[in-house]
């Protein structure tokens, strides 16, 4: 699974970190995965919220043995 921001390249106040409004990109990945017991996670972002960045986690953590970041 990767979640890239276009951090480098992003038109000025464009939202480029981890929010809130991800989980829900996130929770529809997940479901694609169903089959797997473990899961690498690639990030590529400058930050985010941080309440964010621990729902996404949890989300995974229930959903597969294994996460890797």
């Amino acid at each position: 699974m990767v979640y890239a921001s276009r951090f480098l390249n992003a038109p000025q106040g464009a939202p480029v970190s981890i929010d809130l409004s991800d989980i829900d990109g996130f929770t529809d990945l997940v479901g694609s995965f169903k089959d797997s017991e473990s899961v690498d996670v690639l990030i590529h972002s400058p930050g985010g919220q941080p309440d964010a960045t621990e729902r996404i986690v949890n989300i995974l953590r229930n959903n597969f043995r294994e996460v890797h970041f």
